[in-house]
């Protein structure tokens, strides 16, 4: 199926940073057979989500702080930026990196409490550690080929593997 198959003008999914063999590459990262078929667990259970038509919106796709305008005095967000990975598609991937890396979900509590009550909508927190955990994945892999202290898409190797393992630890199985 087409990434714009029924969405017209904007995919109707997102797609990880990563789309060859996360085996492959995984392996040429680490050298750790148990950690990596957790990880392809858990990107087979991601790809095998299945989503709800009530659950597909336009989404950015790419939500963070890296693409949020804040106030400096107050933390209120005044907007957003980069829409290149705008979708039709499942509402929960845009919160996906309100739990990046930290081992409390406060961004994402004040963030659900305030999307939830504007779309009358509950979001499913497993579903969001899923997407999340997808995409750490993603970014490990994508670190084939480049030396362990030298950072990739902003982390070194051994912060690319806490971001995985913390994003595994929250998994539900």
């Amino acid at each position: 199926m087409s990434a714009y198959e029924s969405g017209g003008f904007v995919p109707v999914r997102i797609v990880p940073p990563v789309t060859v063999p996360f085996t492959r590459r995984l392996s040429r990262v680490l050298d750790d057979d148990q950690f990596i078929c957790a990880m392809v667990e858990v990107i087979e259970r991601y790809e095998a989500a299945p989503v709800d038509a009530h659950d597909r919106v336009l989404i950015h796709g790419d939500v963070g702080l890296h693409n949020l305008a804040l106030d400096p005095v107050s933390d209120t967000v005044n907007g957003i930026f980069d829409y290149d990975s705008a979708a039709w598609a499942d509402r929960h991937p845009d919160f996906r990196y309100l739990v990046f890396d930290v081992g409390r979900e406060d961004m994402l509590d004040a963030a659900l409490e305030v999307y939830e009550a504007a779309a009358n909508r509950a979001i499913n927190r497993e579903r969001i550690r899923l997407y999340n955990a997808a995409c750490g994945i993603s970014y490990l892999a994508f670190r084939a080929g480049t030396p362990p202290g030298q950072k990739s898409r902003g982390r070194t190797l051994a912060e690319d593997v806490s971001w995985v393992r913390t994003a595994l630890s929250k998994l539900t199985r």
